[in-house]
């Protein structure tokens, strides 16, 4: 079973991932350990408690030298970090080749290319136009979740004998979807006194 990490370790591993790197870590047959980013390399002494890069260097050197020679699988977590603050509902997991994106029910893998991003025989040339995608993703699944919400709700309204047709049972109904449904908050707007619409989710009824 492999040894934990040291605590200086897994600081560097953290600062290089957050910094857009895919490091790799290797423990050295004399007790140390090796943190690898393709074309570049840093190993560090945990008796000595000091990075080598062929000088003897202090982390935050090691650390710029890292990130400034990464190799090409950056791109892939760089891009990871971008779809998750474009869409917080999105989850990412880099692959070898590339990296796969999942927003509700949907997923889908985006492979590296030497010019951009492939899914299926579309080729997207830009970071921007994956990022796009996952947005597109992001609204179906808003839509989806949306559909869903609403057949439970007519299924409940159903079985409580409550006709979503007839006129009169429509307090029942605002008073349902208020208590049982917070998210399609129900309003209802009034003109010359008398009940005129009725909004679900929405606050044009204000």
């Amino acid at each position: 079973m492999s040894k934990p990490w040291p605590d200086e370790v897994r600081q560097m591993v953290d600062a290089l991932m957050h910094g857009g790197a895919c490091p790799a870590v290797y423990g050295c047959s004399d007790g140390g350990w090796r943190i690898h980013t393709g074309r570049a390399w840093a190993d560090y002494d945990e008796r000595g408690r000091w990075w080598f890069d062929g000088s003897f260097r202090n982390a935050a050197f090691v650390l710029a030298e890292l990130l400034q020679r990464s190799d090409t699988a950056a791109p892939a977590q760089t891009l990871s970090n971008r779809i998750l603050v474009a869409v917080p509902t999105a989850r990412t997991v880099t692959t070898d080749d590339g990296i796969e994106v999942t927003v509700g029910s949907k997923s889908v893998r985006w492979k590296r290319e030497r010019n951009g991003w492939s899914l299926g025989d579309d080729l997207f040339t830009s970071d921007e136009r994956v990022i796009e995608h996952a947005r597109a993703m992001a609204v179906d699944a808003a839509a989806e979740a949306q559909w869903k919400l609403a057949t439970d709700l007519s299924s409940r309204l159903k079985a409580k004998g409550i006709d979503i047709n007839d006129p009169s049972a429509t307090k029942r109904i605002i008073q349902e979807i208020n208590e049982h449904y917070p998210a399609l908050k129900c309003t209802q707007k009034k003109q010359d006194g008398k009940a005129s619409q009725l909004f679900i989710g929405s606050s044009s009824a204000e």
